[in-house]
């Protein structure tokens, strides 16, 4: 059934990745974090912190200490938030600002250079432009062939619009993407299995590009443990990387969790990811009424 593997002829069987899968989604029992544990955890978060990636570091320092793993946490995004506006703030003769708004309150922009001197039709056209083909779609959903087709519609302009265009869409990209935050790197060190890739593993976590894309597949609630090649990079072979979906104000969200060895005390870690993304999503959902 693949649940078992045989690394060389002269091996016993060992669980195979799709084995440790199973056993974590159908059969582990999950223990609830002790006392201490929960104190711990609680004891490093602010109750009253405003800032949102200070609540976030603070929760994967909490879960690195207890967990004894590297943690990692990627900041509010809103997978529902729709285009609610775009504007052209001319700066100079030949440079413009183009900011985009999104429905959960994210405000990005851009700065473009032209090659000539921007006139007022110019920018009523691509105003027009913008206004009919993004606004109020989800700000995910924007494609390369969308950019396309909105220059195509901007006819003699589209060549003087090009550098809006383009900025426009950096922008837009920006307001979608997440950063990702570290606590606990020095943990991964500390296990032989781990300690194996130290080199990669330690590029990874630089690149947090690279590291989002790790973890940017996910579920839209409750928690997700990725074992092995699953994780679809070469470093993360013999690890698993846990994580569970936190809940912010406006209706945004993000993932708390951490990345451990392959072989750890699953029933032990899922409930700390979970308790601990519980209690970050409490701290900043009351931002909201502290507002």
């Amino acid at each position: 059934m693949g649940f078992l593997e045989q690394p060389h002829t002269s091996a016993g069987r060992i669980p195979s990745d799709s084995g440790f899968k199973y056993y974590v989604e159908r059969l582990m029992p999950h223990i609830r974090p002790s006392d201490s544990e929960a104190m711990r955890i609680i004891s490093k978060l602010d109750f009253n912190e405003g800032d949102r990636r200070r609540v976030l570091k603070q929760g994967c320092d909490a879960l690195a200490a207890v967990t004894g793993n590297a943690a990692v946490a990627t900041t509010p995004s809103s997978p529902d938030a729709v285009i609610e506006g775009i504007r052209l703030l001319p700066l100079t003769d030949r440079t413009a600002m183009v900011v985009v708004m999104t429905s959960s309150g994210t405000f990005k922009s851009r700065i473009a250079k032209l090659s000539d001197s921007m006139d007022y039709r110019t920018a009523e056209l691509f105003y027009n432009a913008c206004t009919a083909s993004f606004i109020g779609k989800k700000a995910d959903s924007v494609t390369v062939a969308d950019i396309q087709s909105a220059a195509v519609s901007l006819g003699e302009a589209s060549i003087a619009s090009a550098p809006l265009i383009v900025c426009m869409y950096d922008a837009l990209r920006e307001t979608v993407k997440s950063d990702v935050i570290i606590g606990g790197r020095e943990n991964l060190m500390k296990n032989p299995l781990m300690r194996q890739r130290a080199a990669e593993l330690t590029e990874l976590f630089d690149d947090t590009q690279s590291l989002y894309e790790v973890l940017r597949t996910r579920p839209k609630e409750g928690l997700a443990v990725r074992i092995g090649r699953e994780n679809r990079v070469p470093c993360l072979e013999n690890t698993a990387v846990a994580t569970t979906v936190y809940s912010a104000e406006n209706g945004e969200n993000g993932l708390i969790g951490v990345v451990c060895p392959m072989k750890t005390d699953y029933s032990h870690l899922l409930p700390l990811v979970s308790f601990t993304g519980e209690a970050v999503s409490k701290i900043l959902n009351d931002m909201k009424g502290r507002a």
